[in-house]
């Protein structure tokens, strides 16, 4: 994916992967491996927010986790700045996670003073105990929150005000990137559309560059200046949220995206196309395109069975002006019929 001339990147994801081994119940010999991740690389630079969507169980969490030192990385390097974690090297201050359920990311048994302190606890050069509690008043109030909030625990709070405090731990450290994780999809909207403007005001006033991940296109293109879209543990397509979310390429974005609903009377609606068939198991991913068992273009075009491109070779990434990449061997066929329908509506 190219970059915007001058941008320096806070994180370079390079040939990412995760897998997972599968062991036999009784003798606990590894048999196979979960590929939940394979071959995911992008950037993100200084302040700029990355979207990543797709389906649930396309890895998306994984490749969150992954980027913290959650989850193992079983080949590819993620590097912050300069500095470059491979193989089980230490999480480092500079990225943060906000985690999707704010009833378990927080300790219930600590009072929101000190789950907001802790990283100054951990990282005692950040500010002196002195003054923690004016920190802590400040950050509260940076997330919307009155500085009163710090005395109580979490099941004193509503689920929007856990995920601020959350957001408040996480920035306490002055992170350049804060790595969301479906941090909206348990608040009801009034809710989530402040958590989004939230985040789009720290991004301002603090410089912090995002991963926003999320199965909520909407509030992706909302908040995102670049978008990544995901399926079966690799990125099918990626370029600017315009360009992805207003000129889809790829059979599964345009998928994806037709099943957005069509809020505003006057929006033109899209053409919605059903997937047939399941998510197949990233234990055994197909061989070639991985979304090609359940591709209406492939089938279309025949080329989902036998000796078919779709079903035989991985698609490379193709260029389609800009930023804009699709994963497709018929991204440069776009504009033709057969790619203007789908499957039922």
């Amino acid at each position: 994916m190219s970059e915007p001339s001058g941008a320096r990147p806070v994180l370079t994801v390079s040939d990412l992967a995760v897998f997972y081994p599968v062991r036999s119940p009784l003798l606990q010999r590894v048999t196979s491996y979960v590929q939940a991740v394979v071959g995911v690389s992008f950037t993100i630079n200084v302040g700029e927010t990355v979207g990543l969507v797709g389906e649930s169980g396309c890895g998306k969490s994984t490749v969150g986790r992954a980027i913290c030192g959650l989850a193992p990385v079983s080949r590819g390097a993620v590097t912050y700045g300069a500095g470059t974690r491979g193989h089980g090297s230490d999480r480092v201050q500079q990225v943060q996670m906000v985690f999707q359920d704010p009833y378990s990311s927080l300790n219930p048994g600590l009072r929101v003073r000190d789950i907001i302190a802790e990283g100054w606890s951990i990282n005692p050069g950040l500010r002196p105990r002195a003054q923690w509690d004016d920190g802590v008043a400040e950050l509260l109030r940076s997330v919307g929150l009155r500085s009163e909030v710090m005395t109580r625990r979490p099941a004193q709070l509503s689920g929007g005000e856990r995920q601020r405090v959350a957001i408040a731990r996480s920035i306490a450290v002055r992170p350049e990137l804060l790595i969301c994780d479906e941090v909206t999809s348990a608040l009801d909207v009034s809710v989530k559309a402040q958590l989004l403007q939230m985040l789009a005001r720290l991004r301002e006033e603090a410089g912090l560059a995002y991963l926003f991940i999320s199965h909520d296109t909407s509030a992706v293109r909302r908040l995102a200046q670049r978008v990544l879209v995901m399926y079966l543990g690799n990125i099918v397509e990626s370029g600017t949220a315009a360009e992805v979310m207003d000129h889809p390429n790829h059979p599964y974005t345009r998928a994806l995206l037709s099943a957005i609903p069509r809020l505003r009377p006057w929006e033109t609606p899209r053409e919605r196309i059903e997937l047939r068939g399941e998510v197949p198991s990233p234990r055994d991913p197909p061989a070639g395109c991985r979304f090609h068992t359940r591709c209406w273009l492939a089938r279309q075009l025949g080329t989902a069975g036998p000796g078919g491109i779709c079903a035989t070779v991985e698609p490379p990434g193709k260029e389609l002006g800009g930023s804009h990449r699709s994963a497709c061997h018929f991204a440069d066929q776009a504009a033709a019929p057969h790619m203007t329908g789908g499957e039922g509506k």
